[in-house]
Formats: C-alpha cells, structure tokens, sequence
C-alpha cells in the first residue's frame, strides 16, 4: 500500500423495503435480536392459529362431534367426561390464547401491571384445562395404558412446571420463572407437533399398507355408525361381527381390523397413530426447549442479575446472602457465587488477545505450582 494512503470504510448497504419493513415490525412487537422474531412468529403464532382454529369446537354438539375422532363421542356425550372435554377446551383454548401476550416483550416492557393480570388469569385457565383432562383420561383416545401415562404425564408435568413459574416470579426469580414457563408452554404445544406427526403418520401407513386392530364393545361400534348417519346401527354391526348377534351383546368384545372399512377401522388405525405421534411429539419439544434454554444463557445470567438485585429491594434475601430466593440451582443446589460477575462482548471472551492472555496465566500458574 503506498504511504499516506488512507483506508476507507465501505457504508453499510442500504436497508430495501422488507428490511425495514421486517425491523419495523419486531421493534412493534419489542424484538431486538434478529432471530428472535422468526422464532416468536413460529411458536407463539402457531399457537395463538391453532387455539383460535379450535375455538368453534366448544359448540361440542355441532361442532366437536363430528370432528372427533370415532368412538371418542361415545364416552364424552354425557356425564362427567362430557364435563371434562368442555373444561379442558375452555382452559386450554383461552389459557393459550392469553399465554401468547405474555411471550411479547413489548407487553411486558410497557405494560407490566397487564403482563401480571392476564398471567394470572392463563395460568388459571390453564391449570383448570388440565383438570378436564384428567376427568376424561381413561377413556382419550382409547384409554389403553400407554394413552393414559402419556396424558398423565404430559398433564402432571405442565401443571407442576406452571406452578413452579408462578412460585419463582413470586420470589423474584425471574430467570427461573422464564425457564419454567418456557418448558410450561413448549410441552403443551406439542399437541400441534402431533397433529401433523398424525397426519404424516396416517399418509405413511396407508402408503405401506400398515394394519391395525383393536378391541370395541358391540355398543361402541353401533353408536360409532350412528354418529355418521346409519339408521340401522345393530343390523350394519350384526351383519359384520357375529359375536354382536343376540340379546345382552351390547358389552360383548370383538376384534376390529384397520381393513376391515367403517368408521371403526378408521378409529383403530387414528388410535394407534396418535399414540405414537403423541409421544414422539412430546419427546421432540423437550429437547427443543431444554436446546433453547441451553443456547440463551445470556439471558439467563441478565435474568439472574436482574433477580438478585429485587430479591434484595424486596427484603427476599440480604446482600450478604449466597442464596438466591427462588427454587433453583442458586438456593437449592450448589450453584457458586456468580452475581458479581458482568457480561462480557462475546469479541472479549472469545477473542485471541484473551485467549493468549488466558494461556500464559495458565502457563504461568503452572509453573509456579511445579516450583520453577
């Protein structure tokens, strides 16, 4: 380079129409890291359509009942499973509606007396549309044991993840309150995973020519042509399923075939599908959380900070504590001392001027502990 040449800087590109577009829309929505939108956008969004889509579904009469899957109707027309499916989806549907507002940071930020009340009110909501499903647990989708430990489990555990988030915001860990609501609402969302696991599920059986079978009681299988509009329930089922002849078969037991047609083969193969779609779905979102949570520890450790400091404005904990007030590593594990530490530039923790200087002192320590 000749002398007195001076470098100069190219300008930055010109933002075109999208990008400013883009940016405009997630500062509305208070984003300011760039991945951050795109990511709200899939899972907020997904659950705030696919609550929304649910919503006719109240009408259980007109509108759930025919959508149900075939045999589902039999058990939840009356009494307290019909009760408990009414239950679930008012909990559930507005619970998750609300929960979106919660995940956008420009509610929290400008509006946080909102961001509490409407939190209180899903949480509420949410926990009352795990009550309905457990009243209809034993018989969702067929009841058999591995079913039921998937909604057990699946309802055991949003309920107690939710219940600590609120423990934690309470005590002022506010780091801990992310982290479990997070897992509250990621695990909850897996029933959309499994709507389209179910889907490719069903493609792919028919395309292999999968068979399924099952065992219905003779009145199952009745009431399930009824429901699509057969007149002569018993005539259709007797005409099939010999054992079904007689007087006092309605309890009798017989074997269905996913071949055999009718809207109890279709029950039998969607019953086997979304039973691995339902846990293959739950396994999948958490690890995208616990992947999620592992990937932001910055915010984690600002959250943290944040919680020390009106953990101590608020009397939670004195500043001469080691503790943190919430229930986590910080107070019921051996997490060491960590709030006096800052956030570093990731340029400074990660740049070569530092790594050297990381490796002499390490150099240098062991030379002194080998006594040169």
């Amino acid at each position: 380079m000749p002398p007195n040449t001076k470098m100069t800087k190219c300008p930055p590109p010109h933002p075109g129409p999208f990008s400013r577009a883009y940016h405009r829309t997630a500062s509305l929505f208070g984003f300011t890291h760039p991945s951050s939108f795109p990511l709200y956008i899939l899972t907020a969004g997904a659950l705030f359509a696919f609550s929304l889509s649910r919503l006719p579904y109240l009408d259980l009469s007109t509108r759930f009942r025919p959508s149900s899957i075939p045999g589902e109707w039999f058990h939840l027309r009356s009494g307290h499973r019909r009760a408990g499916i009414l239950l679930h989806l008012i909990g559930v549907l507005f619970g998750s509606l609300l929960a979106v507002h919660q995940f956008t940071p420009a509610l929290r930020h400008k509006w946080p007396m909102v961001h509490r009340v409407i939190g209180h009110v899903a949480i509420l909501l949410f926990l009352m549309g795990n009550a309905g499903a457990f009243m209809i647990l034993d018989t969702s989708v067929g009841g058999t044991p591995a079913m039921q430990l998937w909604t057990g489990l699946v309802g055991s555990g949003t309920t107690v993840a939710v219940v600590l988030a609120y423990v934690n915001v309470k005590r002022r860990q506010i780091d801990q309150h992310r982290a479990w609501m997070l897992r509250t609402w990621g695990w909850a969302g897996s029933i959309i995973t499994l709507r389209l696991i179910l889907g490719i599920g069903m493609g792919a059986s028919f395309a292999v020519g999968a068979e399924f079978e099952g065992v219905f009681r003779c009145e199952e299988v009745v009431f399930m042509y009824e429901n699509t509009g057969v007149r002569d329930g018993w005539g259709v089922v007797r005409g099939k399923y010999p054992a079904c002849s007689g007087v006092g078969t309605e309890a009798m037991r017989v074997v269905v075939t996913s071949e055999g047609g009718g809207p109890e083969g279709s029950a039998v193969r969607l019953r086997a599908i979304f039973l691995m779609a339902a846990w293959l779905a739950i396994a999948i979102h958490v690890a995208l959380v616990e992947l999620y949570l592992a990937l932001t520890p910055g915010e984690s450790h600002r959250l943290r900070v944040l919680s020390r400091e009106r953990q101590i404005a608020r009397g939670k904990i004195t500043a001469e504590s080691e503790k943190e007030a919430g229930l986590g590593a910080g107070r019921l594990g051996d997490a060491p001392k960590w709030w006096n530490r800052e956030v570093k530039p990731v340029d400074e923790v990660v740049g070569l001027d530092h790594t050297a200087k990381a490796v002499e002192a390490d150099d240098e320590a062991g030379k002194k502990s080998e006594g040169v």
